[in-house]
């Protein structure tokens, strides 16, 4: 039994684009959240355009001590319900066959309106499914666009052995996204399935990145406070750090960056009213290759990251890891609005 709920033909054209860089070998990768690129690298002081895609997948459960599967069977192509903020199936019919997939796919722009201060703009297609007890949902529509602008506190690139720069910033994210997709029966699906929060909420981030001859490395902390939509839901603040390590070298006209990424996030979980779920917080690290590609005006990227560590309640999925995929178009500012 299939139930489905989508807005048809809207990420057709996503998903066209998405399967072009799949296949194609160029592609970039930016933070998450912040949307800063990680590392002193050709690009990272530009104007930007950029397409990304990220898929994220639960699967096996806690308490059966299940094996996690990257790709289950119907994670990706075709739709199945998640239980709120990622929490498993809490009756006898749990299957490994069970999981909880989510992709989105993102349009993302940067333009300096100062040689040190970032406008970001992020519109995401969300894509949601689960598949429990024998029913699947989707849940498909546009996101919750982000705002945000990052000053350049630090950039000392010229004449130094070790080049640095230094990005704060904040910003918001609105409730554009649909958040009352229902079932057949007319219930409500639950909160992390919809397309959207319906909640407005603001962060906070800093970026640090560093280059040593041919090293580069950083890190990005992102703390995030949600607010409360209509139906009194709440996640607690929540807290994401991301750091990288990699190595530059050139390959004929092409830059390459292979790098090890490491991503890790917190939450208490959601609150309803002021009551907190139980079995909704996240505690995990994550880790895995990636490599960053260059040539010309454009930027490539392939990340993989997988699960060493989570802290998550018996009853849930555990997460199988998460994909990244993107590539960007940059250029220079001919004038700035501000100097």
């Amino acid at each position: 039994m299939k139930r489905k709920i989508f807005f048809p033909g809207l990420l057709r054209p996503f998903v066209t684009i998405v399967t072009f860089l799949a296949f194609s070998p160029m592609v970039l990768h930016a933070c998450d959240f912040c949307g800063a690129f990680m590392g002193v690298t050709p690009f990272d002081n530009q104007n930007s355009f950029a397409l990304s895609h990220r898929y994220r997948v639960f699967n096996g459960y806690q308490a059966m001590n299940q094996n996690s599967q990257l790709f289950p069977d119907g994670s990706y192509r075709n739709g199945t319900p998640p239980s709120v903020l990622h929490g498993g199936a809490t009756t006898p019919e749990m299957s490994k066959s069970d999981f909880e997939s989510f992709k989105v796919f993102e349009l993302r722009t940067k333009y300096f309106i100062h040689p040190r201060l970032e406008i970001n703009a992020l519109i995401p297609l969300a894509g949601n499914k689960q598949k429990a007890m024998g029913e699947e949902t989707c849940a498909n529509g546009l996101g919750d666009v982000s705002f945000f602008a990052g000053w350049h506190a630090i950039q000392k690139l010229e004449n130094v052995k070790t080049r640095q720069r230094l990005i704060v910033g904040a910003g918001i994210k609105i409730p554009t996204g649909k958040s009352d997709f229902l079932y057949d029966d007319g219930d409500r699906i639950p909160l992390m399935l919809q397309a959207g929060t319906g909640s407005t909420d603001g962060f906070m981030y800093a970026t640090y990145t560093a280059a040593r001859n041919e090293w580069r490395w950083g890190a990005t902390v992102l703390g995030k406070y949600n607010g409360t939509n209509k139906h009194e839901e709440q996640v607690r603040p929540s807290i994401v750090n991301s750091a990288f390590i990699a190595y530059q070298f050139q390959l004929c006209s092409w830059i390459i960056l292979p790098q090890l990424q490491v991503y890790e996030e917190y939450t208490n979980g959601l609150q309803r009213g002021s009551e907190l779920i139980e079995g909704t917080g996240m505690n995990m690290i994550l880790a895995g290759p990636g490599v960053d590609v260059y040539r010309k005006k454009l930027g490539i990227n392939l990340a993989a990251q997988l699960p060493v560590y989570q802290k998550t309640a018996e009853m849930n999925m555990k997460t199988s890891g998460r994909l990244v995929i993107g590539l960007s178009y940059s250029f220079n500012a001919s004038k700035y609005l501000m100097k």
